[in-house]
């Protein structure tokens, strides 16, 4: 009888940790010959500003490249090859500004091969990869402002 609720208690444990791993939803915004570009939607928040409100201007969402082979053992990270990154950045739409607040490599099966999480911010210059992020979340935000309004205020 124990070893059927521990055996119930592992699994229940193991469910709920499933869920929230897989809870990113990872949007598709370009790609070429060397990697594709995607973004998580669930991720997108609103900077807080004072007495609960929200600042829409401010964007927070985490992007990902996905690397080809070829590309990852080119430039690998720091000597590995990186198979995967994300990055966890803050768009100023006012500013035209995107900001890198950490940047998470991954090696082939999905091990942490880096972190960094000195802020980079750049202006966004049109036909880069930052502009295509920007585009895209900013679009993406402008369409779906009241869901992301109510994620960002819990």
């Amino acid at each position: 009888m124990l070893k059927k609720q521990i055996i119930l208690f592992v699994s229940l444990f193991m469910l709920l940790f499933s869920s929230t791993a897989a809870a990113a939803n990872w949007q598709w915004i370009n790609s070429n010959e060397n990697f594709g570009l995607f973004f998580d939607t669930e991720s997108i928040k609103f900077a807080p500003i004072a007495k609960g409100g929200i600042d829409k201007n401010i964007i927070y969402v985490w992007s990902r490249y996905v690397y080809d082979d070829a590309y990852a053992f080119k430039y690998p990270y720091n000597g590995k090859p990186s198979k995967s990154s994300v990055q966890y950045r803050k768009l100023n739409i006012n500013e035209e500004t995107i900001t890198t607040l950490e940047e998470i490599w991954y090696d082939f099966d999905g091990n942490v091969l880096g972190v960094e999480g000195k802020a980079k911010t750049a202006r966004v210059i049109p036909g880069t990869c930052g502009d295509v992020i920007y585009s895209a979340v900013k679009e993406y935000a402008r369409i779906h402002a009241e869901e992301i309004a109510d994620r960002s205020i819990r």
